[in-house]
């Protein structure tokens, strides 16, 4: 039990997150528990919209993709948790999906943004439908976006929603917007972004990070999102 998280052997059984800190996609995060702690999976995460229901091979498509997404986090000094934590919002493990605006793979990767990279990287060839490629592609790109935001997490969230150009412009009306603040709290920009989508997206980065923190690696939620919320 972790908040109103609620695990049972019997899948069934199991209850949704609703507390502040874990409430993934409106509450609607299911774990089904194998054994130990350690052995914890993720059965099931649905997302906000009305059509998308339990997908039980959600955590087939994960163990698929955790080694490659492991080596590059490593590579590329991003915090396992927080990749875990984007790819499952923005593609569910899904290394085939593509949107309708034209995004593709585990990271979704829109095209003109892939070629960019690669070019970055100086990748002559890639698919940004093959795991290997997308991850690289898109964990490259994460870790750019913080570095490029004060190394900060939460905005680099909101600029792979958004746009990093649009994330500095409201990070400085915000922070004329509290008497010319030097340092914004993260808490306090989350509240300040003009969009409910991207406030939320970054929200629901969040609790999945602080999610799979707990469930991968024993760290406490208050720990985890203090780490990505700073104040």
């Amino acid at each position: 039990k972790c908040g109103d998280i609620i695990v049972s052997e019997n899948v069934h059984d199991c209850k949704s997150c609703s507390c502040g800190a874990c409430s993934v996609d409106g509450g609607k995060s299911y774990l089904i528990r194998s054994g130990n702690k350690e052995n914890w999976e993720e059965l099931s995460v649905l997302g906000s919209d009305d059509n998308i229901g339990t997908d039980p091979k959600s955590a087939d498509r994960l163990h698929d993709a955790q080694k490659i997404l492991n080596e590059k986090c490593k590579k590329y000094n991003v915090p396992e948790e927080i990749m875990y934590a984007l790819v499952r919002s923005e593609s569910f493990f899904d290394h085939q999906i593509e949107s309708s605006a034209g995004a593709v793979g585990l990271t979704q990767l829109m095209s003109f943004t892939g070629n960019d990279i690669a070019h970055r990287l100086k990748h002559n060839e890639y698919d940004l439908k093959n795991p290997d490629d997308n991850l690289e592609f898109g964990t490259w790109y994460l870790n750019n976006l913080s570095g490029r935001l004060e190394n900060r997490w939460l905005s680099a969230f909101f600029a792979y929603n958004a746009g990093i150009t649009r994330v500095r412009r409201w990070m400085n009306n915000s922070k004329i917007g509290f008497n010319n603040i030097k340092k914004l709290p993260d808490d306090l920009f989350l509240e300040t972004i003009p969009y409910e989508e991207t406030r939320e997206y970054g929200r629901k980065l969040v609790g999945a990070a602080a999610m799979y923190a707990w469930l991968y690696y024993g760290k406490e939620i208050s720990e985890e999102i203090a780490e990505i919320v700073e104040t």
